[in-house]
Formats: structure tokens, sequence, C-alpha cells
């Protein structure tokens, strides 16, 4: 039998040949990034990473490994809604919006409340309140929540008969923050506050 030693037919083998290696080479490129799509979904799954903001209004990205090692985010998150539930004026909170987005809908509810009750005071007397936190522990970390217990003091400067006024106190709030996983859905941070226990006392 006669073999057929055609240079055309020779090219379209090499070609095709040619074309049946780049195609498992696609094909395999397109398994590695499926692959590496889900690896990378997993991890953030599993170890979530946050966005916050400091008191400073500095973003920080966390680079430590899940929720429970965050330490140094935690305590920022802390160290914002203290100053975000206590620095009032007598029309309000200081950044009521940002209260908002940092508690959530019960504890919310529950620092209008605070709020109001001293309200009429704050109106008569000017009272214009800052925190100094002098200390943060955070316990219980798991893998969604964190509580933390803030203790500092309370300073209230305003007027009162025209005369000025300058207060003091003592206070500790007790918080217990929560991973939001829906964040982009419901417009709050990364973490909120679920519940909160404030308590006050006057410096003798």
């Amino acid at each position: 039998m006669k073999s057929i030693n055609s240079p055309s037919l020779t090219a379209f083998l090499k070609r095709d040949r040619s074309g049946r290696f780049w195609g498992y080479v696609a094909l395999g490129s397109f398994g590695f990034s499926l692959l590496l799509c889900w690896r990378m979904a997993m991890a953030f799954e599993t170890r979530p990473r946050f966005v916050v903001m400091d008191p400073s209004g500095t973003l920080i990205i966390t680079r430590e490994k899940g929720f429970e090692d965050a330490s140094q985010i935690h305590v920022s998150q802390a160290e914002l809604a203290v100053q975000t539930l206590l620095n009032r004026q007598p029309t309000g909170f200081d950044s009521e919006e940002r209260l908002k987005r940092l508690f959530d809908t019960k504890s919310y509810a529950k620092a209008l409340e605070l709020e109001a009750n001293e309200s009429a005071e704050f109106v008569v007397k000017s009272i214009h309140q800052k925190a100094e936190i002098e200390d943060i522990k955070l316990q219980k970390l798991t893998g969604t929540a964190v509580e933390s217990v803030v203790r500092g003091q309370l300073i209230r400067i305003g007027s009162f008969e025209d005369k000025p006024s300058i207060e003091v106190l003592h206070f500790e709030l007790n918080m217990r923050f929560e991973h939001n996983p829906k964040l982009l859905e419901n417009g709050r941070f990364p973490t909120v506050v679920r519940s909160f226990e404030l308590t006050t006392s006057s410096i003798p």
C-alpha cells in the first residue's frame, strides 16, 4: 500500500495537534481558575476580613486571620462606639448618623432613650459632653462576637444662670459586638453593637 505524503496533509495534521494542545492548556487554565476562586471564597467565608474606621476617621484593613484574632479592630470599634454614644451636645448626639450604622436597631433605640432621659438637663445647662477613655478590656471572644468593657470619664462643660459649670463623672460601658455579615444590605459597620449597659457615678 502506498503511503500518502502530502505537504498540505502534513501541515493540516500539525495544526490539528497544535490546536488540541492549546485546547488542553485553555481547559486546564479554566479549571485552575475555578479552583482558585473556590479556595478564595472558602477562605473569606471562614476567616472574614474587616474594614473599619477608627475614632480619628482613618480606615483600617486588618491583616489578622479571623474575627477572634482581630483584637486591634475590636479595640478601635469599642473606642468609636464610646465616642459615638457619649459625645453629646444640647441638641443631641455629635454623630447620630454614625450611631445608626454602629448600633443595631434595638441598641440604637436604647441609645435614643438614654439621650432623651437627659435631654432636658443638657438643654437647660447647655451641656457639651465628651468621653475620655482610660481602659478597654476585651472579653469572651468567639467566632462572631466580642464583649468589651470600657472605663473612663465623662467631661461635662456648660453654663447655668450665666455661670460656667464643669462636671466630671466616672463611666463604665459594657458592649457586645457581633459580626455583621450583611453590611451591604443594612448599611451598617462590619461589626455592630448588639447590646450595651452604661453606668455612671460622681467623683467624690
